[in-house]
């Protein structure tokens, strides 16, 4: 691996090297960001549909986002809802 490989990489792109909750090649922002705002909100009270008017998507497709993307194993963790918003902080905060 050359020494320019890695600073060439996106946060995110570091972020899916690291955790479960990082952008996977081909989702797009819309489908992570929607994952790191259902995974900040405490486990049994998650709501989709939260989630699609604050990413501005149907609910289907947050739903279809949810199950193409596999956000139940991604999210699967005692800690997953402190890492989404630290993750969310980090990637999208400065931007929406």
């Amino acid at each position: 691996m050359s020494k320019g490989s890695d600073k060439s990489k996106t946060k995110a792109e570091e972020a899916a090297d690291i955790s479960p909750l990082g952008r996977r090649p081909r989702e797009s922002e819309a489908a992570h960001r929607a994952l790191l705002l259902y995974g900040m909100q405490t486990p049994k009270l998650r709501n989709m549909r939260a989630v699609s008017r604050a990413i501005e998507r149907s609910n289907s497709t947050v739903r279809g986002y949810a199950k193409k993307w596999d956000w139940d194993t991604r999210l699967e963790g005692a800690t997953r809802d402190a890492e989404a918003q630290a993750l969310y902080r980090q990637l999208y905060f400065d931007q929406v």
